[in-house]
């Protein structure tokens, strides 16, 4: 796996610079400041964490709006019937 493009890919994907990456996974600025140079390497499974929360979490958002626009759709049929 190749780190440096792998975890500076993710955290592009998330809209994210490195302050706010390292603030979400609770990961030293360093830590990940090494990852993305090449100074450090990072066990596999760590980032397959990291990609598993992400991927968890958008299911979780995209979850909450479908139910919030099931809601919202309710209460304009049953206005309708009226």
């Amino acid at each position: 796996m190749d780190v440096q493009k792998e975890v500076k890919s993710l955290r592009e994907s998330m809209n994210m610079n490195r302050r706010e990456f390292c603030e979400y996974f609770d990961i030293p600025y360093r830590t990940v400041t090494d990852w993305e140079s090449g100074k450090r390497s990072m066990p596999d499974y760590v980032f397959r964490l990291m990609e598993y929360k992400v991927r968890a979490e958008k299911i979780l958002v995209l979850s909450v709006i479908l139910y919030l626009g099931k809601i919202s759709n309710i209460g304009v049929v049953e206005k309708g019937k009226n």
